[in-house]
């Protein structure tokens, strides 16, 4: 009979459970053999706040469900803390007991989405009180080359936004609303892809027609002396064009390569002297010159030749 109790205390003493309550920075090792964790706290005197939660090997558990079957416990109590968030809706004020900036927001009912701007990060630990700004992202859509992108984003200005779906304006490119802009409230944004192209074109420049004294040519002739000869000229043309379609032309410069040649004709002034006879005189002349005279005389019946 005696034996019988003592076997029957032993196997009471290997079947003891032990557990372990750890809350508030104390330890707690409640003495009998009850799983369920509710019941097991409030053995040893700890109170379990709305937001609070109880972690059985770092997560959490219901209360009053029994723990699985083992032989040791270890139980954390992890109380609530005061979160304050900061929206443009507000400010907001929750407690929890979150391990996380991100965890505690959803649990608080936030969407959260990749592009949302959230200060501290959502992986931020929460180890106490603490306040987190919260800027929603909104659904954007982006045309551009001829395409249509869909993406969320929570900047303050279009550029910003552009920047974080990956479309950064670049060189002449320029968006529309414009990129100091802020986000449209019907999310739609269209960037202007803008190509600039000089090309250089020829241009032949005319040549004009001078005279020049010749000493060369008897007087009274003329010659050609120099043949003209066109000039060349370089334009450089600047071309701008918006998501294909020219919008400007203009002419930045012009540079001559070849100046036009002028034609020159010349005109003698080179005296030769010459004789000749007339009515049986001989005579010398160096410009001959046929001329028509007429008279007038008032006394006669009509003008005369001579």
């Amino acid at each position: 009979m005696i034996l019988t109790v003592l076997m029957f205390l032993a196997s009471c003493q290997t079947n003891k459970t032990s557990v372990i309550i750890q809350a508030d920075g104390r330890t707690y090792s409640p003495t009998n053999s009850e799983r369920v964790p509710e019941k097991l706290i409030s053995m040893v005197g700890v109170t379990i706040g709305l937001n609070d939660r109880v972690l059985y090997f770092g997560s959490s558990l219901p209360l009053d469900s029994p723990l699985p079957n083992g032989k040791s416990y270890t139980l954390t109590v992890r109380r609530a803390v005061t979160l304050t968030i900061t929206a443009p809706d507000g400010i907001k004020t929750i407690q929890t007991s979150a391990f996380n900036v991100g965890q505690a927001l959803s649990e608080a009912g936030y969407s959260l989405f990749t592009d949302d701007q959230l200060n501290p990060t959502a992986e931020t630990p929460i180890n106490g009180p603490m306040t987190v700004s919260y800027q929603p992202s909104r659904e954007i859509s982006i045309t551009i080359d001829g395409r249509l992108v869909r993406s969320r984003s929570a900047a303050n200005s279009v550029g910003q936004a552009l920047a974080g779906a990956g479309i950064p304006l670049t060189g002449l490119d320029y968006s529309l609303p414009e990129e100091s802009a802020p986000l449209p409230e019907d999310g739609q944004i269209r960037v202007v892809r803008v190509v600039e192209s000089v090309s250089l074109t020829q241009k032949p420049l005319p040549f004009n027609t001078r005279t020049e004294l010749s000493t060369d040519l008897e007087i009274d002739q003329q010659a050609l002396i120099q043949g003209g000869e066109p000039g060349l000229a370089i334009t450089r043309i600047r071309t701008r064009s918006a998501d294909g379609v020219q919008i400007s032309q203009k002419s930045e410069s012009e540079s001559i390569v070849r100046p036009a040649q002028a034609r020159i004709m010349g005109i003698g002034i080179k005296i030769v002297i010459r004789s000749t006879s007339v009515d049986g005189v001989t005579i010398e002349y160096w410009r001959f010159l046929h001329l028509f005279a007429t008279s007038y005389s008032p006394c006669g019946s009509g003008p005369s030749d001579g």
